[in-house]
């Protein structure tokens, strides 16, 4: 089975500046420049995907978000009818693609 067969090309232009830095790294890596570039982007994507994703807040906050979780308020007229509308809306976009 060729290794490539389910991969995706990427095709980049950096300075000389730049390019020697990462030969230099990837080779002090004792990896391959493909290889080196795969795990720095690898890397640097999950580290943004937790940023970007993870909430820490402190010990009180959490306590007062599990209480609102716990006993909630019921909901506005206005959440109501808001939640009304999105639901005949959804509908009509499911009937509507269903045709």
């Amino acid at each position: 089975m060729d290794k490539h067969q389910n991969s995706a090309s990427l095709v980049i232009h950096i300075d000389e500046e730049t390019q020697t830095l990462i030969d230099r790294a990837a080779e002090l890596a004792g990896s391959t420049l493909e290889q080196f570039l795969i795990q720095a982007a690898t890397k640097e994507a999950l580290a943004v995907e937790i940023e970007a994703l993870h909430i820490s807040v402190s010990n009180q906050t959490a306590d007062r978000i599990l209480q609102h979780l716990e006993n909630p308020k019921p909901a506005s007229l206005e959440l109501r009818k808001a939640a009304l509308k999105h639901r005949q809306v959804a509908h009509q976009y499911r009937t509507k693609d269903s045709r």
